[in-house]
C-alpha cells in the first residue's frame, strides 16, 4: 500500500516535472518569436477559469506539499478575453508558481479576476516577503531574480520577464503592487476583452 503512494506520488511529480519543462521550452520560443516580431499564437474569446482549472492543477501538488491555501475569485459570469490561450495559461502558471515560491508555508495566494469597460483585471497575491518599490520596475526584466526574505531565488529568472512579454503582445500591461495591508505582493496584469 506504502509503496504503490509512494510510486504514485514519484510518477506525480515526473508528470509535472515534464510538464513544467515542456513550459519553459515553450516559454523560450514565445520569448523569440515576440522578439521577431511574430504575433504568439492564434487568439480567440478564451475562459480564464478553464485556464485557471489547469494552472490549480498543474500546482497542486507543489501547494499541497506547503500546506498552501488557493482562493480563486472568479465571478461566474466573467466574460471571455480575447487571448491566445496557452500563453495566458503560462503567464498564469508563472504568476502562482511565483506565489508559490515566496510565500511562507500554510500562507494564502489568491487569484482574483476584474471586469473592467474594455478588460478584465487579474492578480495573483501572496503573502511574501513583498517586492521593495525599488525593486518593482526590474522584477520583470529577463535574468532579474530578487533575493527576497532570505529566500534564495531558483529557476532561470525568465517566468516573469515571459510574463510581461506575453501580456504586453496581447496589449495588456502588468505591474506588481504590495499585498492587502501591506503584506506580500499583488502582480496584476490585463486582458482584453473578447470582442
Amino acid at each position: 500500500e506504502q509503496v504503490l503512494a509512494e510510486n504514485r506520488e514519484l510518477l506525480e511529480i515526473a508528470r509535472l516535472s515534464h510538464l513544467r519543462m515542456q513550459d519553459l521550452v515553450d516559454s523560450l520560443l514565445d520569448i523569440a518569436q515576440i522578439e521577431a516580431g511574430r504575433p504568439l499564437g492564434e487568439r480567440k474569446p478564451t475562459a480564464l477559469i478553464n485556464l485557471m482549472e489547469e494552472v490549480t492543477q498543474l500546482n497542486a501538488f507543489a501547494m499541497k506539499k506547503r500546506e498552501l491555501k488557493l482562493t480563486v475569485n472568479f465571478p461566474p459570469d466573467l466574460p471571455a478575453v480575447w487571448a491566445a490561450p496557452d500563453q495566458i495559461r503560462r503567464v498564469l502558471t508563472n504568476l502562482v508558481d511565483n506565489a508559490i515560491k515566496y510565500s511562507p508555508k500554510g500562507g494564502p495566494i489568491t487569484v482574483t479576476a476584474v471586469p473592467q469597460k474594455t478588460a478584465i483585471e487579474i492578480s495573483v497575491t501572496d503573502a511574501g516577503p513583498g517586492v521593495a518599490p525599488h525593486e518593482r520596475e526590474h522584477i520583470f526584466d529577463r535574468f532579474t531574480q530578487i533575493e527576497a526574505g532570505g529566500i534564495r531565488p531558483r529557476g532561470f529568472g525568465l517566468g516573469l520577464s515571459y510574463c510581461k512579454l506575453a501580456v504586453e503582445a496581447h496589449h495588456g500591461r502588468i505591474w506588481v503592487e504590495s499585498g492587502p495591508d501591506g503584506v506580500g505582493s499583488r502582480f496584476v496584469f490585463t486582458l482584453p476583452l473578447a470582442p
